[in-house]
């Protein structure tokens, strides 16, 4: 039975050739040289994988180690090499007692190298920009590295449009209208990035999250591009909410089951004192509340808007003071005295 090959053998040919306690054997055998193989395979993954994390950690440190050496040979040859070539300048330029005759065009040679190494150790700086840096420390690595690039120009170009990401980062996270009018200002005097993409998200950033009632004219002063934005944005979102509050008032039909009544109250609820509010003003239906709300929110974005566009402001008021009219309409036809009086 141990010459039999197993690999090339087929079920038919084994229940012909042995019988039924052999096959069986044959069966245990296989079991066993399978979970023999499953453990030899997972202990060699194991140890390959150990090996492999072992590998990383020293990946790492080689990374770490070629970052210093980087930053060692930088200093060797380009910090004492310019040192050297400022000294040799000087006594070109300085010392008439010296063995050799001062020669123009050996002096505009080692310049050149002065200034080509200049720009090296400049570049160096601005390819190693990245999120981490504050926003005032790129605005210097890119303003040093100026506008001459040379055949570097596609590199150069490149990098830019990773900074452009990071400044689009950095947008999201600055929440000083100082800090982002110094970063809008920098990148409008820079003709390599996407300038209306990263206005957009400003934008976005000052609408959603930075303008309130009380910031609202300095931002307006220190971002006036964005000033008919912000006139057009504010007018839909008012006329979205006057339409539905039409729509409110003119399906009004309250029922009067589900009218708000002091002695259903219970003290314990949580919105006990907010139900209080409502039946002090009035509003004794769910579908009052709902038209109050509206109206309170409109008021709201017509203050915002005054400050944006008064010409805007005056037309949307009309709207809302119709509204409100119907609404003290139907209060007045109720003999809902409470909700007149906190409509006037």
């Amino acid at each position: 039975m141990s010459d039999i090959d197993l690999l090339n053998t087929t079920s038919q040919s084994l229940f012909k050739t042995f019988p039924i306690t052999q096959i069986q054997q044959i069966s245990t055998n296989l079991n066993q040289l399978s979970n023999l193989k499953h453990e030899e395979i997972r202990n060699l993954v194991g140890s390959k994988y150990r090996d492999l994390l072992i590998s990383a950690d020293e990946i790492t440190i080689m990374e770490k180690l070629s970052h210093e050496q980087d930053s060692k040979l930088y200093d060797l040859i380009f910090g004492k090499f310019k040192i050297g070539i400022d000294d040799k300048i000087s006594k070109f330029m300085n010392n008439k007692n010296d063995d050799f005759e001062i020669d123009q065009q050996n002096i505009n040679q080692i310049k050149s190298i002065q200034s080509k190494t200049d720009f090296t150790i400049k570049l160096s700086k601005f390819l190693k920009i990245n999120s981490d840096d504050e926003i005032e420390e790129i605005f210097m690595k890119i303003n040093e590295i100026g506008n001459e690039w040379g055949d570097k120009s596609n590199l150069v170009l490149e990098k830019f449009k990773e900074i452009e990401i990071i400044f689009e980062t950095k947008i999201n996270e600055i929440n000083d209208i100082n800090e982002l009018l110094k970063l809008e200002l920098f990148w409008n005097k820079r003709n390599e990035f996407n300038i209306s993409s990263l206005e957009q998200l400003l934008y976005n950033h000052l609408k959603s999250n930075l303008i309130k009632f009380d910031n609202l004219k300095e931002i307006l002063e220190k971002f006036p591009k964005f000033i008919d934005n912000l006139n057009n944005d504010y007018q839909r979102k008012l006329q979205i909410l006057i339409k539905n509050v039409q729509n409110l008032i003119n399906e009004l039909k309250p029922n009067p089951k589900n009218e708000l009544k002091l002695y259903d109250l219970k003290f314990d609820d949580d919105d006990y004192l907010l139900k209080i509010e409502f039946l002090s003003k009035g509003l004794i239906f769910k579908e009052y509340q709902d038209i109050n709300n509206g109206l309170q929110s409109i008021k709201d974005l017509l203050n915002f808007i005054k400050i944006i566009n008064n010409d805007s402001f005056l037309k949307i008021s009309n709207d809302y003071n119709d509204l409100l009219k119907s609404f003290q309409k139907h209060a007045q036809e109720t003999n809902n005295s409470l909700l007149l009086k906190h409509l006037k």
